[in-house]
């Protein structure tokens, strides 16, 4: 699996880590996969890593209706950061983001970990893979 989840068990935030080349496939999968380590995991922020994608072949039409199923997260509330350096991927992220916005309101979209990290409150994470 070109992902996996890790977390940090003193701040509660779930990281999950995309890297390779990415495609909607890999999205619907991850997608699911997610929702299962969200539902079982005791959370109260979750962040996704793109920094390590090399590509990334999802459409904008793909994205939009992403945006239309149900957050991984289902507690609304809770904040989740994307870190996504590369333009391509950054800009669709954040289409997502927009289009997703009625049930995802405290999503957050960046291009480094130091934002993503403010935005969560923590210093220092301290990750460990989840299996």
């Amino acid at each position: 699996m070109p992902y996996h989840f890790e977390y940090d068990p003193t701040a509660k935030i779930l990281a999950a880590r995309i890297y390779g080349d990415v495609t909607i496939e890999l999205i619907h999968e991850f997608y699911r996969t997610a929702t299962g380590v969200v539902a079982v995991t005791d959370i109260r922020g979750s962040v996704v890593d793109f920094s390590k994608v090399l590509i990334f072949e999802v459409a904008a039409e793909d994205v939009r209706e992403l945006a239309t199923w149900a957050p991984v997260d289902p507690v609304i509330g809770r904040p989740r950061v994307c870190v996504a350096p590369m333009d391509r991927v950054y800009g669709l992220v954040r289409m997502f983001g927009i289009w997703g916005e009625a049930t995802r309101p405290n999503f957050h979209v960046v291009r480094t970990f130091r934002e993503a990290y403010a935005i969560l409150q923590i210093v220092n994470p301290k990750f460990y893979l989840r299996e």
